[in-house]
């Protein structure tokens, strides 16, 4: 339980403890009663959530934490939760192991965490970790499985936390963690740094890739040393000062930035000095790690189920070892993809549902096929599903919908069977639209009615 700066009654948690949540109720430790909540903002990224309770009475005897200084490594912490092995409230010691920039298994980002030995097991989620003084220096979210390390639990420290809170309080709601939108390489090397002029003494990474849609999309270049980040100085290796006589990853120092607020990078180019401007935009990977609270996306042509590869995708369809059972074509898009504009997405083949359009293509699915990538319908590449959804309502009158699979594969169908091989579908599987609420909008068309839209109705 928190204050917000307004003196608001908030409670801080973690995202993936009430992501796509249908009802959320909090229970206070001393209190037999459960209390309705609900989702104030979400944020993904750093991986908190920030609820409230609009009864009044859950309030009454609260104790609101308050917040401590970012520890130093060896500091006593104590990790408070309900941990499973029973049911009342637990503590564990330990210390602080590192403070580094390490990926949050929720969202993927590379944020600032503490890393500490005191057990952190499910259940823990959400659960504050108080110095010695009794004051909240993070919350507790992830750890290492028992069977790769002892041990080693994760925490969402205070920067990361007050950035959440300060983004909420500025813009209303979160905007998220902003990215440079750039590959970039260690420069360690001597020969490296001799063969971009850099001069002896002085440090900064190779950017290697600037992503066309990312913050420093037309300032940087590839090539480029990146030698300062708002008059930071760059190592060789990529870290920068931190505190007094700490070092660490020049990530942090990227996305303590907020979205939208300019940054002043300095690089060297050719080996000539220049500075550069940019405005900071949150990342937009070509294959997003979440829905974002929505609805996955859909289109059925005929029976055949299009989809969008994001990785809620993948773990549905390849379970939790999607790393090792997807097709290598999707985990390279996964890994290596990157947008070329602000609307691009990969497309592909979910299922083959039975119609008679679609027979003859039944081996054509993400569970008997690699090849499930679409790459283009009638000859035009494919971008995005909302664009595949108007090609293919523009396409009602050819005679054929050709749509060019992964691996050089094709599907024919006959355009004049696919409207009776959709509907063919749609009432063998209880499908109430042949395609997903975001496209219907983008076309113009009006979304069935839901049934708990007909229950409101006079």
């Amino acid at each position: 339980m928190v204050h917000g700066p307004h003196g608001e009654n908030w409670v801080l948690t973690n995202a993936h403890a009430v992501d796509y949540a249908t009802n959320i109720q909090l229970k206070k430790r001393w209190d037999k009663r459960r209390w309705d909540a609900k989702v104030l903002a979400i944020g993904r990224d750093p991986d908190i959530a920030l609820l409230t309770v609009e009864d009044p009475g859950f309030w009454e005897g609260a104790a609101f934490a308050t917040f401590g200084e970012l520890p130093s490594a060896r500091d006593s912490v104590t990790v408070v939760g309900f941990p499973l092995g029973g049911d009342t409230i637990s503590a564990t010691a330990g210390i602080v192991s590192r403070i580094e920039v390490v990926p949050y298994s929720f969202s993927s980002r590379a944020l600032l965490a503490l890393q500490i030995d005191a057990a952190i097991n499910p259940g823990n989620s959400g659960g504050p970790v108080l110095n010695d003084r009794g004051e909240c220096v993070g919350l507790a979210f992830q750890a290492i499985v028992p069977s790769e390390a002892q041990s080693v639990g994760y925490v969402v420290p205070t920067p990361v936390i007050f950035h959440f809170l300060d983004d909420i309080k500025t813009n209303g709601t979160f905007t998220g963690f902003p990215s440079l939108g750039v590959q970039t390489q260690r420069m360690e090397a001597d020969a490296l740094q001799q063969a971009y002029k850099v001069p002896v003494g002085q440090g900064g990474v190779l950017v290697r890739k600037v992503y066309p849609v990312g913050s420093a999309a037309g300032q940087l270049q590839e090539g480029d040393v990146l030698q300062r980040f708002d008059g930071t100085e760059i190592a060789p290796d990529g870290t920068v000062p931190f505190r007094t006589s700490e070092r660490i990853s020049m990530t942090h120092i990227i996305t303590m930035k907020f979205v939208g607020e300019n940054a002043t990078l300095d690089v060297l180019r050719n080996g000539e000095p220049a500075q550069l401007n940019v405005t900071m935009k949150p990342p937009s990977p070509l294959v997003p790690f979440h829905l974002e609270g929505e609805d996955p996306p859909y289109l059925i042509v005929g029976g055949l189920l299009f989809d969008v590869l994001s990785v809620p995708y993948l773990f549905s369809e390849y379970g939790q070892d999607y790393p090792t059972k997807a097709p290598v074509g999707l985990l390279e898009q996964l890994r290596f993809g990157v947008k070329n504009t602000s609307d691009e997405q990969v497309v592909v083949l979910n299922r083959v549902l039975s119609s008679d359009a679609t027979t003859g293509y039944e081996d054509f699915s993400n569970i008997q096929s690699d090849n499930v990538q679409l790459l283009r319908f009638q000859g035009k590449p494919v971008v995005s599903l909302a664009q595949l959804a108007a090609a293919v309502a523009d396409a009602a009158k050819d005679e054929f919908m050709t749509f060019g699979m992964d691996q050089d594969e094709v599907i024919v169908l006959e355009s004049s069977v696919v409207p009776n091989g959709t509907a063919e579908v749609l009432q063998a599987h209880a499908i109430p639209s042949p395609m997903s609420r975001d496209l219907l909008e983008s076309l113009g068309a009006q979304p069935p009615v839901q049934a708990a839209d007909k229950a409101a109705a006079p």
